[in-house]
């Protein structure tokens, strides 16, 4: 019985730890993850963040994506592309495109409304487990 204990705490931890050497198909989800990544750069610079915030940037991608099914994932990553559009002055018309085409793929409202209440609802505990990374050097 203790073998097989050790056997599955092995296993899991295994399966937890970074892959450094593994290949990752470039999947939605890991699209999403990227973007994820990307806008929470981009929203730091333009608020003049004076730290490295690298660090929180992917704390805070992981705790998302690992709260969240990979279709609200993706939504989130959606949403956050689409307000940098705005915040960065991209046109109304490239805007109009982006959106179009995230409904095209079967996404709907209620998925927009959805996500947006549980990023609002998960952001304290995110804030929490990810903001202490937000350090000079903390990379």
């Amino acid at each position: 019985m203790h073998k097989a204990l050790v056997a599955a705490f092995a296993a899991f931890f295994a399966a937890s730890l970074p892959a450094g050497g593994q290949n990752y198909d470039l999947s939605s989800v890991s699209a999403a993850a990227r973007q994820v990544f990307a806008s929470c750069e981009s929203l730091s610079r333009r608020e003049g963040v004076a730290v490295d915030v690298r660090a929180a940037c992917a704390c805070l991608t992981g705790y998302v994506g690992g709260i969240m099914t990979d279709r609200d994932f993706e939504v989130a990553a959606f949403l956050l592309r689409v307000g940098d559009m705005t915040e960065t002055g991209a046109s109304p018309a490239s805007i109009e495109a982006e959106i179009m085409a995230f409904f095209e793929r079967g996404y709907t409202e209620d998925d927009v409304q959805r996500v947006a209440a549980a990023v609002e609802a998960a952001s304290a505990r995110g804030d929490a487990v990810c903001a202490q990374f937000e350090q000079a050097d903390s990379v």
